[in-house]
């Protein structure tokens, strides 16, 4: 309870020295609410975090005028509107408390994050403010996590301000790409970045460690190659010594019996019956949860034992929920801003804030994260900010 407090006052702190604008301020705001209260124990701190995104949709609203900066925002999130909007009256989603609130909040994430992208796009210093903020954010938290992993002992994935390890996991890796977009200058500066890849490892989080691992090699090879070899130097005797350990912690062992991943399978086998019944429309944004249990068959075990689940995967989601015409669209919009990674001549940091995004979706859900749509959309938001050279 006590560490959203605290970073809060460290947050106001920040905002007052930099004596930031409304529009940076909202967005730092932002990212405080997501590392401490959108996913926190503690339901006061969840809805005190939807207040904050509600405050910003409408803030948003006045940054919504159509622009030719601002085209690719607009055009996706009308268009897969409308996708929701037809799959939930196609399947009467007015009847389901869970359709309508779904509907509700997809409203609000697309609303704020194409204030969160507009602003990215019309700001000059919104990347310094943003890179700033995250150091000094996360120097201490990063070793707040490695020390409650120490203490825990080995085999305990640390959940912090989250109720789930691989939300903790995301934020730390996009913010350490995040960091990286502006040059590093002191010795604590280039510290947090390798606090921040240790905290990762405490999370126990494989899909984050699979792109973490090899940005911060690959930048520390390219920037500061004596940094690099010292760091592998230290590295190797450790890796020998505890591989077994180490294997625990990442969760790589036995990992054909991992529970997870075998429900994963079988969640693969329901959406496929998903599928076969409502191909073009779904049944319904945000159902999956309740409507998944009707679509068991004889080869799917385990999940006959539950009672709510998601489907850990935002391709799975969006084929099972929206259909063909909604995957069309999301598969679309991922596939343009790979287009502008090309027109922007593979950027490091961009390259690997969206390859962060996009491999994550293979394995959790976050359709509801204005974060996911920010890291997906930065080749284009660079290609803009390169464009009228903001």
């Amino acid at each position: 309870m006590i560490i959203p407090i605290i970073n809060l006052i460290g947050t106001i702190v920040f905002i007052k020295n930099r004596k930031l604008n409304k529009k940076v301020t909202f967005v730092i705001i932002l990212f405080y609410g997501l590392f401490n209260l959108s996913a926190n124990f503690s339901l006061i701190y969840r809805y005190l975090y939807q207040f904050i995104i509600f405050a910003f949709s409408l803030y948003s609203l006045r940054l919504i005028i159509l622009r030719r900066k601002t085209f690719l925002f607009h055009y996706f999130f009308f268009f897969f509107l409308v996708s929701v909007l037809l799959s939930y009256f196609i399947n009467s989603g007015f009847n389901s408390s869970i359709a309508n609130t779904s509907l509700i909040n997809y409203i609000l994430v697309m609303t704020s994050s194409i204030g969160v992208c507009t602003i990215f796009i019309q700001e000059k210093n919104i990347l310094l403010h943003l890179s700033d903020y995250l150091r000094k954010l996360l120097f201490y938290n990063s070793i707040l996590i490695i020390l409650i992993f120490v203490y825990s002992g080995f085999g305990y994935r640390v959940e912090y301000t989250f109720s789930n390890t691989n939300y903790l996991a995301f934020f730390l890796g996009a913010s350490m790409i995040f960091i990286h977009m502006i040059s590093l200058s002191d010795i604590k500066d280039n510290v947090t970045p390798m606090l921040l890849l240790a905290a990762i490892f405490c999370t126990g989080s494989r899909s984050i460690l699979l792109i973490a691992l090899p940005f911060y090699f690959f930048l520390y090879l390219r920037k500061k190659p004596w940094l690099f070899i010292l760091l592998t130097i230290i590295a190797i005797p450790l890796v020998i010594n505890f591989t077994e350990k180490l294997g625990e912690m990442a969760r790589v062992k036995d990992i054909a019996e991992d529970a997870s991943i075998l429900q994963r399978y079988e969640i693969f086998l329901v959406v496929k019956n998903i599928f076969e019944a409502k191909p073009l429309f779904g049944i319904g944004y945000g159902r999956f949860i309740e409507e998944f249990k009707y679509y068991l068959d004889g080869d799917i075990v385990l999940l006959h034992a539950i009672d709510e689940i998601v489907t850990h995967n935002d391709y799975y989601r969006v084929l099972a929920e929206l259909g063909l015409f909604g995957m069309f669209l999301f598969l679309f919009y991922i596939f343009k801003n790979a287009f502008y990674l090309l027109r922007i001549k593979y950027d490091f940091a961009v390259l690997f804030l969206f390859i962060l995004a996009v491999s994550y979706s293979f394995t959790h859900n976050n359709l509801n994260s204005f974060l996911f749509w920010l890291m997906v959309s930065m080749p284009y938001i660079y290609y803009q900010r390169k464009k009228y050279k903001i």
